[in-house]
């Protein structure tokens, strides 16, 4: 650790008798209130070399352009609701400090108004893809999850499940972690309007400053209310497919000159048909038998989605920016399930079938804080942040499934119904120290975090007997599990001149993880620490053309579920099983990437996971279990061609082509390796 320290602070000193760089910097006001302009867009450009820049001013109204030459300079400010002001100036041998810019309120005009877009639709900054939604045709698609779809590189299938340039993806809101998947992550992103999102900022190889466990980020940047009064937002959409989907919402804006107030409320109402065609085919190798299946499954869901939100952000002082947020999102699905199996010892020879219908009833209850508090040293352009968050999330979910087992010949038929709750309370807290400050050669940020999360899982089957529910304790779980993440890193970043950028990271982490399954006593206990480091090259040899190189080591840890070794029910046949036993596996990415005119975007990437985690079907007599194990290796190679183009004013295409080729190693018996390859087109 003390060569860690030493390499980050004494670095930057070797770098000071390099080529000299300059600075810019200045905070927007109000001309009227002189009360600071958030996220304000700030266009500098290079007079010499017509070389652009964007910045948005941050939370307290202040800006900084870094790693500029001398030149001369033109720097275009504008802001919703007021006049634009330009500001020429010319950089020799000092840092440019423009104090306080004052901007003037406009009058508008419903009759005449006039939108001027200084940012692309799709930016490719040093190390993420920006995908701005205000003000194209992406802020009309209704939720973020339709944004989602329309992302490159982005996949969101009907069971939530996301990925980013084929790694899975963890979703930030305003740089806050969503500690949340499935129906749970359903119904908390559809309740973030599409018309309320700024942009995404897709992070496909995440540095030292996110958490380890992120292989991959989408950050969604709301839009921050930056006029002043009340405003409100109406929004109503409809979708028509085999069933319709409908969402209603109104947001409410309240703005003074020290405090910005608001909130919401949406509603959503989804309807979906799932199909499923699976063929499994189970040999045994000792007697050369075999068990052939057939499954057939149609399931329908029926989802009533409400979501409640409340925020503050206030002004204590020029300087000091406290925030708040508050939210709560219900969602109420009911689930109809038709399941059909052929049976038999060949494909050609079925001789029995099993027909499963099933209606399941849930409910999940999310409820989300955040408190941060942002203290800002314009002398020197330090910046110090406190960050609480909390959440609470629970479920209640019960299904019960009648089995009808019967020969071909319809004889000797066989019922067997059983019902499942199941149900789940978990909580986290996460605590954040950050402190970023520029250096003569770069900045450097610290932090520090440390995040609590426990749940609690209650299943069992009952079984009926007559007109009696009868508990079958042999597949009864009460899990307990609690895992604590306590981390500390360094980041560090330089624009060494106009064409070269450059980033290096550490974070170190400490992972303690307590599991208890109630019924029988049984605990695993288990604390490890990990170093994680990051780089990232971005080299840009003209305005159009950006070249960039991209290493990071990250960490996939067993979620709960994986560490339950109790067998959970699916049907007469289906089972899953996680295990005690299973160590983190350990992801090592690099990624390059070419960017040309902001147009064509060509990510070539490589994962190599060690003790990688996985799911393989094992025959138990005439069941077949899902049993979660550690495999020695999987590697994965990607390639995505993207095209990002504005057509016209009302038309935006994100069209591109993405291959995989994954291997996994294995030692299983005979069964060595498990590869594939996998083209998708959008």
């Amino acid at each position: 650790m003390y060569l860690i320290i030493t390499v980050f602070f004494i670095f930057p000193l070797l770098t000071l008798s390099q080529d000299k760089s300059f600075n810019v910097s200045g905070i927007l006001l109000d001309s009227t209130s002189s009360q600071p302009l958030s996220y304000g867009n700030i266009q500098l450009e290079n007079l010499l070399t017509n070389k652009k820049q964007f910045k948005e001013s941050n939370s307290t109204g202040n800006f900084q352009f870094d790693g500029l030459s001398k030149g001369v300079y033109s720097l275009i400010i504008s802001y919703v609701g007021y006049s634009s002001k330009k500001i020429e100036f010319t950089i020799s041998d000092k840092n440019i400090l423009l104090n306080e810019v004052y901007l003037n309120q406009e009058a508008v005009f419903l009759n005449e108004a006039t939108v001027k877009a200084l940012k692309p639709k799709i930016l490719q900054e040093p190390g993420k893809v920006v995908v701005n939604v205000e003000g194209t045709v992406l802020a009309n698609s209704g939720t973020v999850i339709e944004v989602l779809k329309h992302s490159p590189f982005v996949k969101l299938d009907e069971k939530m499940n996301l990925t980013l340039q084929g790694k899975n993806a963890t979703i930030l809101l305003d740089g806050k972690p969503i500690y949340i998947a499935g129906d749970d992550l359903e119904s908390f992103l559809a309740g973030i309007i599409s018309t309320n999102i700024d942009k995404l900022e897709l992070i496909s190889n995440p540095g030292a400053k996110y958490e380890a466990s992120n292989l991959a980020v989408i950050n969604i940047k709301t839009i921050k209310n930056k006029g002043f009064g009340i405003t409100g937002t109406l929004t109503n959409s409809l979708a028509l497919g085999i069933y319709p989907r409908f969402s209603n919402g109104i947001q409410l804006f309240s703005r003074k000159e020290r405090i910005n107030i608001f909130g919401g409320v949406t509603h959503q109402y989804l309807k979906r048909l799932t199909k499923t065609d699976n063929i499994r085919n189970l040999n045994n190798l000792e007697n050369k038998s075999s068990l052939y299946f057939n499954d057939l499954e149609n399931d329908i869901r029926t989802n009533n989605l409400l979501n409640l939100k409340i925020g503050a952000d206030i002004n204590l002082t020029s300087t000091t920016v406290l925030s708040m947020l508050f939210q709560s999102d219900l969602n109420s699905r009911d689930r109809s399930v038709t399941y059909f199996s052929k049976i038999g010892q060949t494909e050609n020879i079925v001789d029995s079938i099993l027909n499963l219908t099933s209606f399941g009833k849930a409910k999940y209850i999310n409820r989300l804080g955040s408190i941060n508090i942002t203290k800002v040293f314009p002398k020197h352009k330090n910046e110090l942040s406190v960050d609480f968050d909390f959440g609470k999330y629970s479920t209640d979910w019960t299904e019960e499934s009648r089995n009808t087992s019967y020969n071909f010949d319809n004889t000797n038929i066989k019922e067997y119904a059983v019902e499942t709750p199941w149900d789940r309370l978990s909580d986290f807290q996460a605590y954040k120290l950050l402190y970023k400050f520029p250096l003569k050669t770069g900045k450097l940020e610290v932090g520090l975090q440390h995040r609590s999360t426990h749940i609690e899982t209650n299943f069992e089957l009952s079984k009926k007997l007559d007109d009696d529910w009868i508990t079958d304790v042999n597949l009864l779980s009460r899990f307990n599990y609690h895992e604590t993440v306590s981390a500390a890193y360094f980041n560090f970043d330089r624009k060494k001149s106009e064409k070269i950028y450059y980033n290096l990271g550490i974070r170190a982490e400490k992972t303690q993880v307590n599991s208890l399954e109630k019924t029988d006593g049984s605990s695993q206990n288990s604390t490890y620490i990990k170093f994680f480091p990051s780089f990232m090259l971005q080299f840009s040899p003209t305005q159009k053309v950006q070249y960039s190189l991209n290493y990071s080591k990250r960490i996939i840890r067993p979620s709960y579920d994986w560490q339950n070794s109790k067998l959970l029910y699916k049907n007469l046949f289906f089972y899953s099983r996680g295990s005690r036993t299973l160590q983190p596996a350990i992801s090592n990415s690099l990624e390059v990437t070419a960017n040309i005119n902001q147009l064509l975007n060509i990510k070539i990437g490589y994962v190599s996971t060690k003790n990688t985690l996985g799911i393989l079907p094992i025959k138990e007599g005439n069941k077949t279990i899902y049993q979660v194990g550690n495999f020695p290796k999987l590697d994965v190679f990607s390639a995505n061609f993207s095209y990002n183009k504005q057509l016209t004013k009302n038309i935006l295409t994100s069209t591109g082509v993405q291959y995989s080729y994954t291997n996994t190693s294995l030692n299983l018996g005979s069964l060595k390796a498990n590869f594939g390859n996998s083209i998708s087109f959008y």
